[in-house]
């Protein structure tokens, strides 16, 4: 529990910090809209914290983009029915039943620019989520956002949970048969999972739409998840697991971000902060002898060493 008030803590440390950066995140704490990623990125040298709460997963998640092009993403998933005793999304100690029903995940997700944005191309980035983690949550996707207007649409095509609900078959097996099959969830993190990627039978698409209010600095959300929570339904810890979601988006100050919506149905909550590490604090000038007016209790010092007047 106390892992979670230093979380906390750190938001609103970013919260209040003098450098804070825009940066638009998904639940999974890297660019993107509610549940789906997308082609957007921080600024480089953007520090992001993200909250997120819903019934499929409470999401800690910490971001960097250390270059322009790369996106970096660690995170730690809670998953647990929230239908049973104590109280619904409650922590508890490890040895009650309740909690020996929890799936617990660190995972780790980068996602590279492949082509900027310009008057008739969308901007495309690839993503591999979960290289280090267990597996749980591991899929990769290529995906493609463009603006029009108000309007930011992004479409993706997506391999593992990704590929939950299909839309085709994988085109990489024509190159090879191994990649008709991908290895299941290992249990055990820490490990690169190069032998998973862009592996399996199947072939997902997702996407998203945000819209940005002109007068209000409130965004309105939409997205179409292809991943089907089937391992998260098939242990109770949701009943049922929409592919639509909606929200709402509020930019509460230059850095910090609110959203509500409706995922995997029921109510999700966002928290989200961004902090830009390259910016450099302002300081103080130094005072130098010699430049400027020098204050009394050091002119009077002076005159008193050499014996003159003040």
């Amino acid at each position: 529990m106390k892992g979670f008030w230093r979380l906390y803590a750190g938001l609103a440390v970013l919260t209040f910090a003098p450098a804070l950066a825009r940066a638009q995140v998904n639940d999974f704490g890297v660019g993107g809209v509610l549940d789906v990623p997308s082609a957007r990125m921080a600024r480089e040298n953007t520090f992001t914290s993200t909250y997120s709460r819903k019934d499929v997963a409470d999401t800690f998640a910490i971001a960097y983009q250390p270059f322009e092009a790369l996106e970096t993403s660690f995170r730690y998933i809670i998953s647990f029915p929230r239908n049973v005793d104590p109280v619904p999304g409650s922590f508890c100690d490890l040895d009650e039943t309740y909690c020996r029903n929890q799936l617990k995940d660190r995972s780790f997700e980068a996602k590279l620019l492949l082509l900027r944005e310009s008057a008739y191309a969308p901007q495309v980035a690839l993503g591999v989520r979960d290289i280090l983690g267990t597996g749980g949550w591991n899929g990769e996707y290529l995906v493609a956002s463009k603006r029009r207007g108000r309007f930011d649409f992004s479409a993706g095509l997506g391999w593992g949970r990704f590929a939950a609900r299909k839309i085709a078959t994988n085109p990489l097996i024509r190159l090879s048969g191994r990649f008709s099959e991908r290895p299941g969830f290992s249990g055990v993190g820490g490990e690169l999972s190069f032998g998973s990627f862009f592996r399996g039978p199947n072939l997902g698409a997702f996407g998203s739409i945000r819209y940005s209010m002109s007068n209000v600095p409130i965004d309105l959300l939409a997205s179409y998840n292809s991943d089907s929570y089937a391992n998260e339904r098939s242990l109770g810890v949701i009943d049922s697991a929409d592919a639509l979601s909606f929200g709402i988006e509020w930019e509460a100050t230059p850095g910090m971000r609110l959203s509500l919506s409706h995922q995997q149905g029921g109510v999700a909550f966002k928290l989200s902060a961004a902090l830009d590490t390259g910016v450099t604090p302002p300081r103080k000038a130094p005072i130098i002898l010699g430049r400027g007016k020098a204050s009394p209790s050091l002119k009077t010092s002076i005159a008193v060493f050499i014996g003159g007047r003040v």
